[in-house]
């Protein structure tokens, strides 16, 4: 029976990842396909209302910021990836018991919103993500229209489609942020009630813990060489390392330029 129903569950649970996905991958085409149906009203009002393109001013990313705004787009995108990949394990360790002041298998509403907010936050990121990606292939034409420019007789159109390019990845630039400050503020606020709820049951959660503590004594009574064999192999934190790596590799430069020096 309890094998039964942890099947259903597990079913149940992959249905709604699936489910979550293909909605994800909706909203992604939407925001792409209205992205670009923006972008086209946008440059065909302005062409009716101001006229075509001046050519005879430099393009708004000529040069080195083109470059600049290409790096800034494929950085931030890659940032967005390494936060919906912390969204996405922060949710499985508070789903999985891992997170103290967010136990599970207590009822708390509190636990479950917050792993609603951060499948909301991995699902939003998902979809930001690649259309910074897709901005960053637009610039990367851009920048090769602008090579092609630089020859002695290039075709007379690309001009005026370099002002199109840099005003689309302007409004693209705009819309893409504009949406991340709106769902930023929204999940700040959310983020603010889900911690006043954690902080009201935490002494709660701590008396829970302590007391689970207590009626377990033989954890302590354990012998040494078992709770030697049981620590990982490697218990020095990481940081630690990281830093006497440094320090060591700090102090074979100093020895190397003294040695220099006394050459």
């Amino acid at each position: 029976m309890k094998q039964t129903n942890a099947q259903e569950e597990s079913h149940s649970e992959q249905k709604s990842f699936c489910e979550r996905l293909n909605r994800r991958r909706r909203r992604f085409k939407a925001a792409f396909l209205g992205g670009i149906a923006v972008i086209s009203l946008s440059v065909w009002g302005v062409s009716r209302r101001m006229g075509g393109p001046n050519v005879c001013t430099d393009p708004l990313l000529k040069g080195a910021p083109q470059f600049i705004v290409l790096s800034l787009v494929v950085v931030f995108a890659a940032y967005l990836r390494q936060l919906s990949s912390g969204a996405v394990e922060l949710r499985n360790k508070i789903v999985g018991g891992e997170i103290w002041n967010y136990p599970p298998d207590r009822g708390y509403s509190f636990v479950q919103k917050k792993v609603e907010a951060l499948d909301q936050t991995a699902d939003t990121l998902s979809v930001v993500g690649p259309l910074l990606i897709w901005l960053a292939v637009f610039a990367t034409i851009r920048i090769g229209f602008d090579a092609v420019s630089k020859f002695v007789s290039p075709w007379s159109w690309i001009p005026s489609l370099l002002v199109w390019f840099d005003f689309g990845i302007a409004i693209w630039l705009f819309c893409t942020f504009a949406c991340l400050g709106g769902f930023h503020f929204a999940a700040r606020r959310e983020e603010d009630k889900i911690r006043c709820a954690a902080d009201e049951k935490e002494p709660e959660i701590l008396k829970r813990l302590r007391e689970k503590k207590e009626a377990a004594p033989e954890q302590r009574k354990r012998p040494v060489s078992a709770q030697v064999r049981a620590e990982p192999p490697f218990s020095q934190p990481p940081g630690r390392r990281a830093w006497s790596s440094m320090l060591l590799l700090f102090g074979t430069v100093l020895w190397l330029a003294s040695r220099q020096t006394k050459t």
